[in-house]
């Protein structure tokens, strides 16, 4: 996992507004040869907005595919 990246997780994990501000969902855009790609962490990922309740599981899932999925498919 790159600084930048796990930078933007810690400041998702310790955010003390409404996370749902930052417009995140359950996805992983990522860039492809220029290209950007993206990925669903969970089923239906890109329509289940990030929030306060469900921040460390986004986080958990972000890093489950940085860490091993991402790996797999390169």
């Amino acid at each position: 996992m790159d600084s930048e990246l796990y930078k933007n997780l810690t400041y998702i994990k310790y955010f003390e507004g409404d996370v749902s501000d930052l417009d995140l969902t359950f996805s992983y855009d990522q860039d492809v040869l220029g290209r950007i790609q993206t990925h669903e962490l969970i089923q239906g990922g890109r329509g289940i907005l990030v929030n306060s309740e469900n921040k460390i599981s986004y986080i958990h899932h972000v890093a489950q595919f940085v860490l091993h999925t991402q790996i797999k498919e390169q």
